[in-house]
């Protein structure tokens, strides 16, 4: 489930597309720390990631994003 959700929050689809080939996945660092939420940027499907200090801050401030994201799409 959480990597549907990164993968909306990215790309803008839950799904992998058919012709992986022609798919581009980038993932960039970003200036911050464990306070700050990470970006994404579905044109050109990337996302920015803030220098967490370990696995489990990624893990929450994405979730916590994605959460976000999805939430605003509503409005």
């Amino acid at each position: 489930e959480a990597r549907t959700r990164v993968l909306k929050f990215t790309t803008g689809s839950d799904r992998w597309p058919c012709q992986p080939r022609e798919f581009s996945f980038v993932i960039e660092p970003m200036d911050g720390g464990d306070e700050t939420l990470p970006r994404a940027m579905t044109c050109g499907n990337m996302l920015q990631l803030p220098r967490y200090s370990g696995r489990e801050a990624l893990r929450d401030r994405l979730l916590q994003a994605c959460d976000w994201g999805l939430d605003m799409q509503g409005l």
